[in-house]
């Protein structure tokens, strides 16, 4: 099953973890700031996590689902560009553009003002000829933050729900603008003491990756890192041989990515009489032969593909390639 969006992310923040040399099981907040959705995930390992609580703002707490499409309201880069559209005049396009393009240069002069008690009243954002102070600015992100606010109010009663201590959460921001200062300023003053100091519970800072691609990323991650989950042997006779041999199709920690090619294995003997002996993680099974060999037996190659999160072993009669048989075994 494709991941979604949270879960990508949360297992985003388990491989970095990993590197960090962080100690598991630990827990991940993970926050889509666009969307205004979030969940906690206890992680046990990088890329084995299980959701504890989600929540999605329009659709009130534990509500969510976020394989389904979000909710028709803009987001917060929806927001954000229609409030700037009105104040500026300029198109969508333009206006988006010329937000994420400045992100950074307009976070350092948002973060100046904040500092300052909303003092230093600068330059934040250039829309063609048009320019927008920090006070400004400020005034038109306000609506928009206070929605994610809401969010941020539900994400604690999340923490709560889990059993999850603050103090314990790896909380992660994603999406377009979570690298925005204004976002993780606002999240910082639901969850610190003080949101200028540093806080280790917010993570984004130790990744390698901006937060509005860790989405792609931890998807990436995943697919390359899901193993097969199954040992698969086959017990055969090799022509010219007596004694059964031992053939290992498919192996607990093999990436799945790899079976998703067949690789078959050499030649076996299957005589006409006699069943298929095969091992499921350690459960021996009697399989029939999915075609009539013949008086004289035939000559088979097999292998496992992964398809659709199960495992299909794979018959292939040497004499008619063409001739392949799939048989569902885990």
């Amino acid at each position: 099953m494709t991941p979604t969006a949270l879960e990508a992310v949360a297992a985003y923040d388990s491989f970095a973890a990993k590197e960090q040399g962080i100690s598991f099981p630990l827990h991940t907040l993970a926050i889509d700031t666009e969307h205004f959705r979030a969940a906690v995930f206890l992680c046990e390992a990088p890329g084995k996590l299980s959701a504890l609580a989600r929540t999605e703002l329009s659709a009130g707490q534990g509500a969510s689902d976020d394989r389904a499409e979000p909710s028709g309201e803009p987001g917060m880069s929806g927001g954000l560009t229609e409030a700037i559209q009105k104040e500026t005049g300029a198109g969508g396009e333009e206006v988006l553009s010329a937000c994420m393009e400045q992100l950074e240069e307009t976070g350092k002069a948002m973060r100046c003002f904040l500092q300052s008690g909303r003092q230093l009243d600068g330059p934040a954002l250039c829309v063609g000829e048009k320019t927008i102070v920090c006070s400004r600015l400020d005034a038109l992100f306000a609506p928009v933050l206070e929605r994610f606010g809401e969010l941020l109010g539900q994400c604690e009663t999340l923490l709560e729900d889990a059993q999850v201590p603050e103090e314990e959460a790896r909380i992660v921001l994603f999406g377009r603008l979570a690298g925005f200062y204004p976002v993780e300023h606002r999240a910082r003053l639901q969850f610190s003491f003080d949101p200028f100091l540093p806080d280790e519970r917010f993570v984004n800072g130790g990744y390698a990756d901006p937060p509005q691609s860790l989405e792609e990323k931890g998807r990436e991650l995943l697919r390359q890192n899901d193993t097969f989950g199954h040992e698969v042997t086959l017990w055969v006779i090799r022509e010219g041989e007596e004694a059964p041999i031992e053939l290992r199709l498919a192996a607990v920690e093999q990436f799945r990515e790899a079976l998703l090619t067949l690789t078959y294995t050499d030649p076996f003997f299957a005589a006409p009489e006699d069943a298929l002996t095969l091992t499921v993680d350690g459960e021996r099974r009697e399989l029939a032969l999915p075609y009539s060999a013949g008086e004289s037996g035939d000559l088979l190659e097999a292998g496992v593909r992964a398809e659709n999160g199960r495992g299909i072993l794979c018959l292939r009669r040497t004499r008619f390639p063409d001739q392949v048989f799939e048989l569902p075994i885990c």
